[in-house]
């Protein structure tokens, strides 16, 4: 698996989103077959019918993820065209709205689960059942990389109450 992850753009990056995709349309296209690939993108503006087509054709899927400037990941995942490939990714990261550096004010010194994210981990259980039913390989890996999420004690068990069991 290899995993494109792209930070927020701003508009002297690109002028419009439409660039961005026909480059990543490009280097998709020289990419070897055989591979799978995600892309992560940070910017709510490219979630756009054109991004998902072009990365369907590709079989590369779209990294759904809970970031900051993102919408929530079950947002994205309503989205007509959002699955992009026959396996699926996922990050949960940030709360929607919160920076990075605010949850490690706000979570230090990481002794507790705190601010448990129901809508992410509701996301997380239907991405799980959707790929779950497949006839395809399906992968979903999960990242808790949020401050909130780092008692390393108690991060499997909010998730595993939650969450399907495998078959």
């Amino acid at each position: 698996m290899f995993i494109f992850e792209f930070s927020h753009f701003y508009p002297k990056d690109f002028n419009h989103g439409r660039e961005f995709v026909e480059m990543l349309d490009q280097f998709f296209g020289q990419l070897p077959r055989g591979y799978s690939y995600a892309v992560e993108i940070r910017n709510k503006s490219l979630l756009q019918p054109e991004y998902f087509s072009m990365l369907a054709s590709h079989g590369v899927a779209h990294l759904f993820n809970s970031w900051t400037k993102m919408p929530e990941m079950g947002e994205q995942m309503a989205m007509p065209g959002s699955f992009t490939a026959d396996f699926s990714v996922a990050r949960l990261l940030l709360r929607p709205g919160r920076t990075y550096e605010e949850a490690v004010s706000s979570f230090s010194p990481y002794t507790a689960l705190q601010d448990p994210n129901a809508g992410v981990r509701e996301a997380a259980k239907r991405l799980i059942e959707k790929v779950k039913g497949t006839d395809k390989p399906s992968f979903v890996f999960v990242n808790m990389n949020d401050p909130s999420w780092h008692h390393y004690q108690t991060i499997g068990f909010p998730m595993s109450d939650q969450s399907c069991q495998p078959p």
